[in-house]
């Protein structure tokens, strides 16, 4: 989780800190039940959501712990990982860092493709821009079931209405 944290120097923000988590679950956990967990939730998740939220309130410096980070990231070799960068919130489109407004956003990944990017849409009010980057056949692949899981989300919701 990169945290933004304000009332550091930059006229337009360029060069704000982030701060960076990561938790790690042991095998077998991201299947496993947490116990006092909503019916059906994996521990992984749930450990990984506490891990994120004590992270957002924490108000130690930001690079606390900074030594112990190669050693961290030597853990997570060989595991499977997801990464999520970005926010709805933030409007990358808006945002001015002294060179103009962005035309076009792309992002560059430079893991395995387990990760995506989320920001608020540069066309569409309210709506979200998710980028990914895969090879064309997976790429097919999660746009069928991003689709599917989608429609049925909003069939579902109507139903309900």
């Amino acid at each position: 989780v990169f945290r933004f944290r304000g009332g550091l120097p930059g006229p337009a923000g360029t060069g704000n800190a982030r701060e960076l988590l990561w938790k790690l679950c042991g095998a077998g956990e991201s299947g496993a039940k947490a116990q006092g967990s909503e019916k059906g939730v994996p521990e992984g998740f749930v450990k990984a959501a506490k891990a994120i939220k004590e992270n957002v309130y924490n108000e130690n410096g930001i690079l606390c712990g900074a030594e112990k980070w190669p050693e961290e990231y030597g853990k997570l070799v060989g595991k499977r990982q997801y990464g999520v960068a970005g926010s709805p919130r933030f409007d990358f489109y808006a945002a001015d860092y002294g060179w103009g407004k962005a035309k076009k956003l792309e992002a560059l990944f430079i893991d395995d493709g387990a990760a995506l990017s989320l920001c608020k849409s540069r066309d569409f009010e309210g709506r979200l821009e998710i980028v990914l980057s895969k090879p064309m056949p997976q790429m097919d692949a999660f746009s069928r079931v991003f689709r599917e899981v989608l429609s049925e989300l909003c069939c579902s919701s109507n139903q309900k209405a």
